[in-house]
């Protein structure tokens, strides 16, 4: 049963389309309808016509059907021993107009055979299936064992189909006889444009930031969860040691899977994270933008998550290299001094206080960044040594009578409203409850080549 197992893997892996899957965030709904909006192109009937003849124009569009193979296996004394079912997506051209007797464009024609043809491989797994099956009846009927039919169980969960977009997620049940079932899921991401399936760092402007986001965002989603003990002790290292993430898009954003105990044991079963569009959005290359089509609003909220995160900077969240220092002398309120440790900040290109401000205008405005340099008090907290830029590791705490916060965008004011939802603890109930009151902080932008530079910041937290 685990050599079965693990050749099943291996198909996968050889695929190099099935994506991962999970538990804790939403899963892509079972028969999900795909979204209608993609590509079309108009031809024109083949055959010859008279000048005076109308000829039809005919549109084009991409659809998904569900194909559907099946099979049983029988012992020799005609017991059913296993069965497979197999439902994979088959994308087909479909005309608007009278195609009778048409040939669709065979540029088009030719993106359908390149997507099925991937999938053609994802089901060649009965063979196995049924030797396994054979060795364990026949064990099993020698030891006089009640003897339960193996399976392998194929399903499409959801397609998303808009635009040069076609992401499809499935899952997989398999029985192998053992104690008890396991899942595999799969994800395939096609670009209709290309004719080609892509993974997330090829639409990535930096693959090493992409997957950092993406790993800083599942962590923190495991660390908040209340199943933090389900996981592996080294969840997080096995989490960013990943090349690469396996993901479903839809409307909602990007959901990254993780198979059965890849983070962790089977009861945890298979583990999901949905990101917004808006929280990975800056990470993308334009082709990625271009392909998962952002929505304005998603643009300016992805450049006010980066212009948040540089303004936290100064509220000592500023990315450090712990491992480079330097000691400094600093003043104390006696008139003393004392060492003051320093570390470089771990920026990529940014090694003076200059560049630093350069970064920081791709998203604050001058006044403000001017505003956060300005002062003595940043004569310690940033400085120049031998080439590189340092800076005094702080900490600070969360305002803990926040329960959460909500953002939007005013397209109409250019403004990203933060919606602040308040809390208080009940002595009575030893419980943190609702206040019902919200406060609304505004961050007005003016949008440049480069997208949304903010004119005014506040801190939350």
């Amino acid at each position: 049963m685990k050599k079965l197992l693990a050749a099943i893997l291996a198909a996968v892996l050889a695929l190099s389309l099935f994506g991962c899957g999970g538990g804790t965030a939403r899963q892509p709904e079972p028969n999900a309808e795909p979204q209608t909006s993609q590509p079309s192109q108009t031809a024109q009937p083949s055959g010859g016509t008279d000048a005076s003849t109308e000829v039809p124009q005919l549109s084009w569009n991409y659809d998904v059907e569900i194909q559907h193979d099946e099979m049983q296996f029988t012992a020799d004394d005609g017991t059913v021993i296993a069965s497979w079912s197999i439902k994979l997506p088959h994308l087909v051209l479909k005309c608007d107009g009278d195609a009778a007797g048409q040939e669709p464009p065979a540029e088009l024609q030719a993106v359908c055979d390149a997507f099925n043809s991937g999938l053609s491989g994802a089901g060649l797994w009965e063979g196995d299936i049924e030797a396994e099956a054979k060795e364990e009846y026949a064990f099993k009927k020698e030891n006089n064992i009640e003897f339960f039919p193996l399976a392998d169980e194929t399903e499409v969960g959801s397609v998303y189909l808009h635009g040069n977009l076609l992401s499809v997620y499935a899952s997989d049940y398999v029985n192998l006889g053992g104690a008890h079932p396991d899942w595999l899921c799969a994800s395939w991401d096609f670009d209709l444009s290309t004719g080609k399936f892509f993974t997330l760092t090829e639409l990535a402007a930096d693959p090493a930031q992409m997957l950092g986001a993406v790993s800083d965002h599942v962590v923190a989603d495991i660390y908040i969860s209340e199943i933090r003990e389900g996981y592996y002790e080294n969840f997080e290292e096995l989490i960013r040691a990943k090349a690469d993430f396996d993901v479903f898009f839809d409307e909602d954003g990007m959901t990254v899977w993780f198979q059965e105990y890849d983070i962790g044991p089977h009861a945890l079963g298979i583990p999901a994270f949905t990101i917004p569009y808006a929280e990975f959005g800056r990470y993308l290359n334009a082709r990625g933008k271009q392909l998962l089509a952002l929505s304005v609003e998603d643009e300016i909220l992805s450049d006010f998550y980066e212009a948040d995160e540089m303004w936290y900077w100064f509220e000592g969240l500023i990315p450090l290299d712990y491992n480079d220092s330097k000691t400094v002398q600093a003043a104390d309120v006696f008139g003393g001094s004392f060492d003051q440790p320093l570390y470089r900040v771990d920026l990529p290109g940014v090694t003076t206080i200059d560049a630093l401000r350069a970064k920081l205008m791709t998203r604050l405005s001058e006044n403000l960044v001017d505003r956060r340099l300005d002062g003595a008090n940043q004569a310690l907290f940033l400085q120049e040594l031998d080439g590189a830029l340092y800076a005094m590791p702080a900490g600070r705490g969360d305002d803990m009578y926040i329960d959460s916060v909500s953002y939007r965008v005013d397209l109409s004011a250019s403004k990203v409203i933060a919606t602040i939802v308040w809390r208080d603890y009940d002595e009575a109930k030893s419980e943190w409850v609702l206040t019902g009151a919200t406060t609304d902080a505004e961050f007005p932008y003016e949008m440049t080549e480069n997208g949304a530079v903010f004119t005014d910041f506040c801190t939350i937290w």
